[in-house]
């Protein structure tokens, strides 16, 4: 069964794209099977890899959100990396997308990430909370998380 989307929950659309990956043969199947009903709901290969370069780049907001969750106090020293995981994703993403929808997307969400990372790197608390231990350990962190998803 497909997921659908929860207006309550962000990570319900990565959810659904990335479910909807997973069924693309039995999706692409039960629209063909209701050709005359259904065939504006035919997604092109096109559609499919921009879902899919879409569901890459939430998984990234998927997995910096489940940090910050397991730490329950999100503060400097944990943010900040996060915000270069996210920054990092976004920049590949405008370099790399064909899909002039999506790059614009991710140019807008670089730029709003960078005015929040802009007022963190401002606070003179930021030089006392980044020592290096901090941010090699949420490197890590980081690290395994990717590799459990």
């Amino acid at each position: 069964m497909l997921i659908r989307d929860a207006s309550t929950r962000w990570g319900g659309i990565h959810a659904m794209i990335e479910h909807g990956l997973l069924q693309k043969k039995v999706v692409n199947s039960w629209v063909n099977e209701r050709e005359e009903e259904l065939e504006h709901l035919v997604l092109s290969p096109a559609e499919w890899d921009l879902l899919k370069q879409l569901g890459d780049i939430l998984s990234t907001f998927m997995k910096v959100t489940s940090i910050m969750l397991l730490l329950k106090t999100p503060t400097l020293s944990w943010v900040l990396p996060m915000y270069e995981q996210i920054k990092s994703v976004l920049k590949e993403t405008i370099k790399t997308t064909l899909n002039e929808n999506l790059r614009n997307a991710a140019f807008a969400g670089l730029a709003k990430l960078m005015t929040y990372y802009a007022k963190a790197r401002k606070c003179y608390f930021t030089i006392l909370a980044t020592s290096t231990w901090d941010q090699l350990f949420c490197s890590v962190l980081y690290a395994v998380l990717t590799t459990l998803n």
